[in-house]
């Protein structure tokens, strides 16, 4: 059965949830604001593109919603 919009989305989501997760486990010594993004999104694309593979206008603005809907980071 095909997936729909919004589950593809949920899946991606955790999916880049996870990734932060991890990612900011090995990176502790840096806050946690907006400017931290621009690291992790350089991580996502130049070692987990497979990520990035979900359909969006603006993937960096997508993630960047992701990670302040779950107060991960603050914007």
């Amino acid at each position: 059965m095909p997936r729909g919009p919004r589950e593809i989305w949920t899946s991606d989501k955790r999916n880049i949830i996870k990734e932060w997760r991890a990612w900011a486990d090995r990176h502790a010594d840096i806050a946690r604001d907006d400017s931290t993004l621009g690291a992790f999104y350089l991580h996502l694309e130049r070692n987990r593109g497979e990520l990035l593979s979900f359909s969006a206008d603006n993937k960096f603005e997508t993630v960047r919603g992701w990670l302040a809907e779950e107060g991960l980071i603050k914007i």
